[in-house]
C-alpha cells in the first residue's frame, strides 16, 4: 500500500510523460479531393464513395477500384472485406415491370476492381454478399438467376340486366394480363462459377453453404464439394463449427462441419448450442451440459435450468446454473464458483473475477469461488469494457484483473468507454488524462476538455488542439495538427483512424474528401 501511495503522489506532483515524442505539428495530406458528396466506410478497406447520385468504391489509399457509375453498392463485412466482393447494381428507370422487364441490373466487383459478373442485361435477379456479417461470405455470394415468366390473366364478368331484374353472366373480358419474373436460387462459389443445382441456398462463416433439394437439406463448402449429405429434413451450420440436424422425425442430433457424429440424432429431446457448450434435456425435462466433443460435463438433472451465458466482452463464457429458484455460476468445466443463492445477486466478469453483492455491499471473487475483496470494503466496484474500478470518499481508483488496488482513489471520475477495450479517460478536477486497466498511465492528466476512444486510437481535446494516440502512449497526431487540418480543409469527421491509418472525411462547401493525419 505504502508503495502503491508513494508513486500515486509522485505522479500527481510531477506527472507522466509519453515515453514517446511529439512530432512537429502539420495540417495533413489531401488524399482524396474535395468533389463527392457522400464518403461511407463500414470498416475494412474499401469506401464507398458517391457523386451526382452515382456510387463507386475507392480503397484507403484513394485508388478507384469501382467506378462511380451505379445507383447503389455493398461492400461485404468482416475479416479481409470478406473476400473482397463489392455489389452494385444499376436502376433501369424506363424498365416496364408491368410486362416483365428488370428495373434493376446487378453486378459484382472483387476488391482489386475486377469484374466478377458485369452490370448489364444479365439474368442475375438479387446479388446477396452481407447477409450475415458477423462472418461474412469469403468470397461466397448469394444469387437469384432469372427463369422464366410467369403470365396471369385477369379477366371481368360481363353481365345482362334482364327484365325482372336479375343479372345474368354472359361473358368473361380480358381486363389485364400480369407478368411475374420466376427466378431460381444460386450461389457464386469461390472459383467464380456458378451453381444453381439445388432448390435453395443460404450461405453461413467459414465458407459453410446449406443447399436444400427436394426438401432435404445437405451441407456444402465454398468449393462447392458435399461434406454433409442431402438427407436431413432440417441443417443449421453454428460458428462452432457444430451442425444441428433433424432427421425423420426421429428428434435432433449434432455433427461436426465435417459430418461426423458429436451427439447421435434423438439421444436427447431438445439440444441447445452455444458458443462453447450444449445444454441438452431430455425426455423427463432433466438438463445437463456437454462439451463440443460431446463429453458430459454437468450430468442431468442437477439443475432446475442452465444457460450458457456470455461476459460484457461477448468472449468470456460461464455457466449460469439455477436450483430451487436460486441462481448460481459455473465454470465451462462444470465447477461450481458462485454457489446457487449464496448472495443476493452477482456479475461475472470477463477477466475471471466476479462481482458479488450482499446487504447492498459488493465484493470481489475468482473464478474458484475465493474472496478477493471482501464486501463491503469499498463503497463501490464497477466494470465497464474492460475496466475494473472501485470508489472510496467520493473519488475512484483501479483495481487489476486480480482485484488488487494499483491506484488510490484519487481521480472524480474514471470513464471507460466502449470503443477503447480497457483503457480510460480519468478526470481529476480541471484536468483529464487517460490510463489503462492496470492503472498505466497512458496519457498524463493535462488541460484536456474532451475526449473519445476509437478502438485502438484515442483523441484528446485541448484549448491548443488535438492529439490522437495508441494504447501504449505512442503520439500518432500532435496538437494543432487536426485543428490546423480543419482550417485548411474545412470540418473533419472520422473515417478511418487505426495505428497505420488516419483518414478522416473534410467538407468544404458541400463537398468532401479524405484528408491523411498520419
Amino acid at each position: 500500500m505504502k508503495k502503491v501511495m508513494f508513486i500515486s503522489a509522485m505522479m500527481l506532483i510531477f506527472g507522466v510523460k509519453s515515453v514517446y515524442a511529439q512530432e512537429e505539428a502539420n495540417c495533413g495530406t489531401l488524399l482524396v479531393p474535395q468533389v463527392y458528396d457522400g464518403i461511407f466506410n463500414d470498416g475494412g478497406n474499401l469506401i464507398i464513395v458517391e457523386k451526382n447520385g452515382k456510387k463507386g468504391v475507392i480503397n484507403s489509399e484513394g485508388k478507384q477500384i469501382v467506378p462511380l457509375e451505379y445507383d447503389g453498392v455493398e461492400v461485404a463485412h468482416g475479416k479481409n472485406d470478406c473476400g473482397g466482393l463489392i455489389e452494385v447494381h444499376k436502376i433501369n428507370k424506363n424498365a416496364d415491370s408491368a410486362h416483365g422487364e428488370k428495373r434493376k441490373y446487378y453486378g459484382l466487383y472483387n476488391s482489386d476492381g475486377s469484374v466478377l459478373i458485369q452490370c448489364d442485361k444479365n439474368d442475375y435477379e438479387s446479388i446477396n454478399i452481407q447477409s450475415n456479417k458477423g462472418y461474412g461470405y469469403e468470397g461466397l455470394a448469394e444469387v437469384h438467376v432469372f427463369e422464366k415468366l410467369e403470365i396471369d390473366s385477369i379477366y371481368d364478368m360481363v353481365f345482362q340486366k334482364q327484365a325482372n331484374g336479375i343479372d345474368n353472366e354472359i361473358d368473361y373480358v380480358l381486363k389485364s394480363i400480369k407478368y411475374t419474373r420466376l427466378t431460381k436460387s444460386g450461389v457464386l462459389l469461390e472459383n467464380g462459377t456458378l451453381n444453381t443445382s439445388y432448390d435453395d441456398y443460404r450461405i453461413y462463416g467459414k465458407g459453410l453453404i446449406t443447399v436444400r433439394k427436394n426438401n432435404k437439406e445437405g451441407l456444402l463448402n465454398k468449393k462447392g464439394e458435399i461434406i454433409i449429405p442431402v438427407i436431413y429434413d432440417d441443417l443449421k451450420p453454428y460458428a462452432n463449427n457444430m451442425v444441428e440436424v433433424k432427421l425423420d422425425g426421429k428428434g435432433r442430433g449434432l455433427l461436426d462441419v465435417k459430418g461426423k457424429t458429436i451427439v447421435p440424432i434423438g439421444r436427447y429431446k431438445s439440444l441447445d448450442v452455444n458458443p462453447e457448450r450444449v445444454i441438452v434435456e431430455n425426455s423427463n425435462r432433466q438438463k445437463g451440459v456437454l462439451s463440443l466433443n460431446g463429453e458430459v460435463v454437468i450430468p442431468m438433472g442437477l439443475y432446475d435450468r442452465i444457460y450458457e451465458e456470455s461476459c460484457k466482452n461477448g468472449k468470456n463464457h460461464y455457466l449460469s446454473v439455477e436450483k430451487g429458484g436460486k441462481s448460481g455460476a459455473a465454470s465451462l468445466n462444470g465447477k461450481i464458483f458462485v454457489p446457487c443463492g449464496k448472495y443476493d445477486s452477482f456479475k461475472v466478469l470477463d477477466n475471471n473475477l466476479t462481482i458479488i453483492e450482499m446487504n447492498k455491499k459488493k465484493g470481489l471473487i475468482n473464478r474458484t469461488g475465493i474472496v478477493v475483496v471482501p464486501v463491503g470494503k469499498y463503497s463501490d466496484i464497477r466494470y465497464e469494457y474492460g475496466v475494473l474500478y472501485y470508489s472510496q470518499n467520493g473519488k475512484y481508483g483501479i483495481l487489476d484483473k486480480k482485484g488488487k488496488q494499483v491506484t488510490l482513489a484519487i481521480y472524480d471520475v474514471i470513464r471507460p468507454e466502449r470503443h477503447s477495450d480497457g483503457i480510460a479517460i480519468v478526470r481529476k478536477g480541471e484536468k483529464a488524462g487517460v490510463i489503462d486497466c492496470e492503472g498505466h498511465v497512458i496519457m498524463p492528466l493535462g488541460d484536456y476538455i474532451d475526449g473519445k476512444l476509437h478502438d485502438d486510437v484515442g483523441m484528446l481535446k485541448s484549448n491548443e488542439g488535438t492529439v490522437f494516440f495508441l494504447k501504449d502512449g505512442k503520439i500518432l497526431s500532435n496538437y494543432g495538427k487536426y485543428e490546423e487540418a480543419e482550417k485548411k480543409f474545412g470540418a473533419l469527421r472520422v473515417l478511418k483512424v487505426t495505428a497505420n491509418e488516419g483518414l478522416f472525411v473534410s467538407e468544404k462547401n458541400t463537398q468532401k474528401g479524405i484528408v491523411k493525419l498520419w
